[in-house]
């Protein structure tokens, strides 16, 4: 993929109570990645519900929605950033259903960019930006680290059956 360039995305800011967001709910997801229906349906709606959750829909030039993320200002990995609420991204997803131009990183950049605005615009909180992977999810975990982020420590998914999970940091320090 380094020899091409991504095709052009625009984010669009969606509500879970948005018809746009009932769409990505329909996307057929590979048995492994079940969560994201677990995560579109419980989590990110009650994250956002509080005020502390952005959700974008991604759609390239034709109109088709590619993906989707998600970025929360958080607490989750506090422990990791000096007990600071901290920027997160809760989802990343390029839809199952199509094939990948380079939409995932162009889905990154967005968020980090999103993330860095976030930490100059919120008072008393981490510049990390966190994120959770599958261990067993390669191309995501490489897609990750090309851009920045690096381990900090593994759990296990009590949700998933036990499934190990990395969390994953960077830095969105902005001058």
């Amino acid at each position: 993929m380094a020899d091409r360039n991504p095709i052009p995305l625009t984010p669009v800011e969606i509500q879970t109570a948005e018809a746009g967001y009932a769409t990505l709910l329909a996307w057929v997801y590979p048995p492994e990645s079940a969560y994201v229906t677990r995560m579109l349906q419980d989590i990110i709606p009650g994250r956002e519900k509080y005020g502390r959750c952005r959700t974008w829909v991604y759609v390239e030039p034709a109109g088709q929605v590619v993906g989707f993320g998600t970025l929360h200002m958080s607490d989750d990995w506090r422990a990791y950033c000096g007990e600071l609420p901290h920027p997160y991204i809760p989802l990343l997803s390029v839809n199952p259903g199509i094939k990948s131009l380079g939409y995932g990183e162009t889905i990154l950049n967005h968020l980090v960019a999103e993330a860095a605005t976030l930490v100059r615009t919120t008072t008393d909180c981490s510049t990390r930006l966190f994120l959770d992977v599958y261990a067993t999810n390669d191309r995501a975990i490489s897609l990750y680290e090309r851009n920045g982020f690096r381990h900090v420590a593994t759990r296990h998914d009590t949700d998933e059956g036990g499934a190990e999970y990395l969390i994953l940091a960077r830095s969105v320090a902005v001058a």
